[in-house]
């Protein structure tokens, strides 16, 4: 009985112990965008520079797969063409 009565006071102070503070904590990583700070990492002002990029990005990254698998099949001599 001691035993249960041990175990359901140890999970009551676990479960207290998780409450929600009522005091709210301030905010860490609070960005000024009034300060002129940029919270995208790159720069978009020439819309078509940046369409560009992204779509050479984009191609890039889809590329690379099929372009390893031909070469690993050209190299074994798996590949007919």
């Amino acid at each position: 009985m001691s035993l249960i009565r041990a175990s359901s006071s140890s999970m009551r102070l676990a479960l207290n112990s998780g409450r929600v503070q009522s005091t709210p904590r301030l905010a860490r990583f609070a960005s000024d965008h009034a300060a002129g700070h940029n919270p995208v990492p790159f720069n978009m002002a020439n819309k078509k520079s940046f369409k560009y990029k992204y779509l050479t990005f984009l191609a890039t990254g889809f590329s690379i797969p099929f372009i390893a698998v031909s070469y690993q099949l050209k190299k074994f001599g798996g590949s007919t063409a």
